[in-house]
């Protein structure tokens, strides 16, 4: 919120990276973000309303949802890939390393994605 507006500029300053600022209320100019927005509504919120006043139990479901979206939902600007299956196959730097991971070795990327693959679905409990 605008309350953390002083230390988060400080922090871009240091940092050096440049802020770009979106008209609110404007979904042609952040288009990814409104649609990311509309989808969490609808597929989170929508069907968990009761869980929201219980922290724990929401977070839960929140995590899962999140754990879904970048490692198994296929996104099409992404070509049918899920966020992490795209980054990794863009954006390794070389057939070893992954600046991804704390000890950034390409054998733990496959045992992530061969972990992420065994939910075959994902479920609101």
């Amino acid at each position: 919120g605008s309350e953390f507006m002083g230390e988060f500029e400080e922090l871009l300053n240091k940092l050096n990276i440049i802020h770009f600022f979106n008209y609110p209320k404007d979904p042609q100019s952040n288009a990814f973000v409104e649609r990311f927005n509309r989808l969490f509504y609808e597929h989170l919120i929508e069907w968990n309303l009761n869980e929201i006043i219980q922290p724990d139990k929401f977070n839960y479901y929140l995590m899962n949802y999140l754990l879904w979206y970048n490692t198994q939902k296929p996104h099409q600007a992404l070509n049918t890939f899920s966020p992490l299956e795209y980054f990794l196959k863009n954006y390794i730097r070389n057939n070893y390393y992954s600046n991804m991971y704390v000890n950034r070795t390409f054998n733990n990327s496959i045992i992530f994605l061969k972990f992420f693959r065994k939910i075959k679905h994902f479920k609101i409990i």
